[in-house]
């Protein structure tokens, strides 16, 4: 068997002492033993640090670093700048890398000369207990030839988790993730995807994503709007590189707009409610149906289409209650059906 080629796990953290201990554990006892771990404290204020120094003194394959909270596209950024693998993965602080994902998705990398691997993820609360599965777009492995597949690969989860890259490629190409408040995966994601040649999926399970209700990610507010910027920086991304499809990126817009506008209701202050409503309206009235790829034009679209309809709904104080209600109703349950 040949030698295991490194792989550079990056990890950005802040104040997340709850949950990083049990990560970093994973990540030591990972079947794939050829890791370099780069740990970034972004300015924690909690015992992150303490933690991650404690696996640093113990196992030389973890490192430590600390800057200024500048967020976690700058801490993923600092973290990979000092990496040496020839693959890469970013993991977050709060979830949980399977013991076996590194292995699983390092054998499909070389065994198909892939660029990204991609495995499932699934979903997990606070005290860690399974949430609904939340399954990706395929049920067995695949492996896609990017420019054949493109539509296929633009629209599945951008999260970086469960990807392992060809880091040599993202050195190359000097890709970096952007300083976005929100949707920052997306743009790393898709722009990885422009120098790709090949993909590959897993139908096995490799990440669990926790779902924390008061994390940055799940708080609800104007900020959501920077989807708007993210989705735009890859549109002209595209067009300076040649490789612009109008009809993609109608149906990207259509999807990502539309996630952010069921979100609305969630925001406390009427005002902003207002002002990110109209924006996003305004966005998703401008999509045609015939202009979206085909699966997108029947059900999910005449529902976005059916909620514009009726503004009012979505800046009432009642809605908000009633749907943040919802969602906390929604959480008990889950919590109950796993004690």
């Amino acid at each position: 068997m040949s030698e295991q080629k490194l792989v550079s796990i990056i990890m950005p953290i802040y104040n997340a002492e709850e949950y990083l201990r049990v990560n970093l554990e994973t990540i030591a006892a990972q079947t794939h033993t050829n890791l370099e771990v780069l740990l970034v404290d972004d300015g924690s204020t909690d015992q992150s640090a303490v933690i991650a120094q404690e696996f640093c003194e113990k196992d030389a394959r973890f490192r430590y670093f600390i800057q200024k909270n500048q967020g976690a596209p700058a801490a993923r950024n600092y973290g990979f700048r000092e990496s040496h693998g020839q693959y890469a993965l970013f993991v977050d602080s709060d979830d949980i890398l399977k013991t076996n994902a590194i292995e699983l998705l390092y054998l499909v990398a070389e065994k198909q000369d892939a660029d990204l691997v991609i495995g499932q993820y699934d979903t997990i609360d606070e005290q860690g207990m399974p949430l609904e599965t939340k399954k990706m777009q395929y049920e067995k492995d695949e492996i896609y030839e990017v420019d054949e597949h493109l539509d296929t690969l633009f629209l599945l989860s951008p999260m970086p988790g469960n990807k392992l890259y060809n880091a040599e490629l993202l050195r190359e190409k000097d890709l970096f993730f952007s300083d976005l408040k929100r949707a920052q995966d997306l743009n790393f994601y898709l722009k990885l995807l422009l120098y790709a040649d090949k993909v590959c999926t897993l139908s096995d399970t490799t990440y669990l994503y926790r779902i924390r209700l008061n994390s940055i990610s799940h708080t609800v507010s104007p900020v959501i709007l920077e989807t708007i910027r993210s989705v735009e920086d890859v549109e002209d991304f595209y067009r300076q590189n040649s490789r612009y499809d109008e009809r993609l990126f109608k149906t990207l817009k259509f999807k990502y707009y539309a996630d952010q506008l069921a979100k609305i209701p969630q925001i406390e202050d009427k005002k902003e409610r207002k002002q990110t409503y109209d924006r996003l309206a305004r966005e998703l009235k401008a999509i045609k149906r015939e202009s979206v790829l085909e699966r997108f034009q029947s059900k999910k679209y005449s529902i976005v289409k059916t909620k514009l309809m009726f503004p009012l709904l979505f800046k009432s104080e009642l809605y908000s209650w009633i749907q943040t209600a919802k969602l906390n109703r929604r959480d008990r349950i889950n919590r109950r059906s796993h004690e």
